[in-house]
């Protein structure tokens, strides 16, 4: 996994496929993700030899460690990147309940990791799409 801490880092039309894939939104919306929000959060990326192809951000100063966005490019699924993404996290944050909110597309894979699953409040963007609220015990209980 590589850092992606600098703003040519995100600035790259790779990764801002990846960051729609993983948000939904429309370009000014990502805009401001990009300039408000990854400066703050914990960002790292995959690449193969054609480019990044997955990329996670979180905010390791919360407790829970929440992911914020998570996605891997359609040509490198299947492949283990999530779960390596989501390792990733776990490794920098040792200890601590990772959280996450989905929809029915992701909700298998966090169910996959070990994730429990509840029921989501409704998301103003998507308010037709039924959302779930995925948590990660830490190992043994510990949540330091």
């Amino acid at each position: 996994m590589i850092p992606l801490n600098r703003p040519s880092d995100v600035a790259s039309d790779e990764f801002r496929h990846l960051l729609w894939l993983a948000a939904e939104v429309e370009s000014a919306e990502l805009d401001r993700i990009t300039h408000d929000e990854l400066p703050h959060l914990w960002v790292r990326g995959m690449s193969d030899r054609d480019g990044l192809v997955a990329f996670i951000a979180c905010d390791l100063r919360s407790n829970p460690v929440e992911i914020m966005y998570i996605a891997v490019h359609e040509r490198a699924r299947g492949l283990g990147l999530g779960r390596r993404l989501v390792q990733g996290i776990k490794d920098a944050a040792p200890n601590r309940r990772i959280l996450a909110e989905t929809d029915d597309d992701a909700v298998d894979f966090y169910r996959r990791l070990g994730f429990t699953i509840a029921d989501g409040h409704t998301d103003a963007r998507w308010p037709d799409r039924r959302r779930y609220v995925c948590t990660l015990a830490p190992p043994s209980g510990a949540d330091v």
